[in-house]
């Protein structure tokens, strides 16, 4: 579904030359590099694709550089969301929401 999601948000992105597409294709590549990591396979063949023909230009926008940064800190963000304090009160906050709802 998300190798879906990615090329319907590159065709958007060449379709609407709208550059901030970038965005969603990073998060999508973000929630799918936290299941799987064969989804670099289609995010190694979007870039050679878009390197190879007139679309290089979307590589050299600042859209591009955000939605890698999404792509490389969305793991990274819910891992800290699940394993540290900021976690352990979200845990904490979803016990007491629990046990009042009981």
């Amino acid at each position: 579904m998300r190798w879906v999601l990615i090329a319907w948000c590159v065709i958007h992105l060449r379709r609407d030359e709208e550059p901030r597409w970038w965005l969603a294709i990073g998060a999508i590549a973000g929630l799918a590099l936290q299941t799987k990591y064969s989804i670099a396979f289609e995010l190694a063949g979007v870039l050679v694709g878009m390197q190879l023909t007139d679309a290089r230009r979307h590589l050299a926008n600042a859209w591009f550089w955000a939605g890698g940064g999404v792509a490389l800190l969305r793991p990274w963000l819910g891992l800290m969301a699940t394993s540290t304090c900021v976690g352990s009160l979200l845990r904490h906050r979803h016990r007491i929401r629990r046990a009042n709802d009981r």
